[in-house]
């Protein structure tokens, strides 16, 4: 299943569900993972109610075109013993989030334009005029930038897990909690253990009102990770590339479903709101209890929202 597109001089994987003479509900998936970590259920219950899904691997993930990866300096470092390098990973993760990176002196080879860029591309390939577009974390930020660009393609946007500036100094910081595992995640990968490294930091993004299995999530992480898990991805780098859209929200004008966690570790309730006060015509949906993170028990409540924002 699924197939390549040649568009932007890369190529992207994607794949289909339902009738493409549907209106269409283009997923957009978040940092360091790729197109398979969204629910099937959620999938499905879009398209019994007659909508068209495209899923597909942002850049640098999955089966898509990858331009990040280990480099030297990393294959040494991962001798150093465990008790120091945890030291230094730490001290360069917390001085990071002390700051607002400059978006002109960050380096990396793309940015969200790139990456919205890529969907737009994906979409004329596959003849989509236009779309109703569904992010999660760093693609909420990417729908957001075609939103704000490209507003004839969007038909609505539904935001979930993000921010208009995940590192904007006027919204609040990362839970230290969630950074120390971070750290002991970045830990993991650079001693190679990259999937136990994911577990790590997915663990560290829940909150405290479902529990999960940890056979069940390992069978997720499993499908993820056998996609193709790039943990050298310039993810985070393009999202500190791009300026935070914060005073640019009144200009979307599109109907916008906003949907967060209220014990969200990575980004705090609010950033939502800040959302929700930006974007006129949007709803939030606060999931009580719930982190950085999608609960398979939400899925009927998420998708009748989506319904609702999708019709209006």
């Amino acid at each position: 299943m699924g197939d390549l597109a040649k568009v932007n001089d890369i190529d992207i994987w994607w794949e289909d569900f339902g009738d493409s003479k549907n209106p269409t509900v283009v997923f957009i998936m978040g940092a360091y993972t790729n197109s398979q970590a969204w629910p099937m259920s959620l999938i499905n219950l879009l398209v019994q109610n007659n909508y068209h899904v495209v899923r597909f691997d942002n850049r640098d993930s999955g089966k898509s075109t990858w331009f990040g990866k280990r480099n030297f300096f990393e294959n040494l470092i991962k001798f150093v013993p465990s008790f120091i390098l945890k030291y230094l990973i730490r001290y360069v993760i917390q001085s990071n989030y002390k700051k607002t990176p400059n978006p002109e002196t960050v380096k990396s080879p793309y940015d969200l334009n790139d990456m919205a860029n890529d969907v737009m591309a994906l979409m004329k390939y596959l003849k989509i005029k236009k779309a109703h577009l569904v992010g999660a974390s760093m693609g909420g930020l990417i729908a957001q930038t075609i939103a704000l660009n490209n507003p004839e393609l969007v038909s609505s946007l539904t935001l979930m897990v993000t921010s208009p500036g995940i590192r904007d100094e006027r919204l609040s910081k990362p839970d230290p909690i969630f950074l120390d595992g971070m750290t002991e995640s970045v830990l993991m990968m650079i001693k190679n253990n990259q999937k136990e490294a994911m577990l790590k930091t997915f663990k560290a993004s829940i909150g405290s009102r479902f529990s999960y299995d940890d056979v069940v999530i390992e069978e997720l992480f499993n499908t993820v990770d056998d996609h193709g898990t790039n943990t050298y991805a310039f993810h985070s780098k393009a999202i500190e590339k791009t300026p935070s859209y914060l005073d640019k929200l009144k200009n979307i004008k599109i109907p916008t479903l906003i949907i967060n966690g209220s014990e969200d570790p990575l980004i705090p309730i609010d950033h939502a709101f800040a959302l929700s006060e930006g974007i006129t015509n949007s709803e939030l949906y606060v999931m009580e209890g719930v982190g950085h993170e999608l609960p398979e028990e939400l899925m009927n409540e998420i998708s009748t929202r989506m319904l609702k924002t999708f019709e209006s």
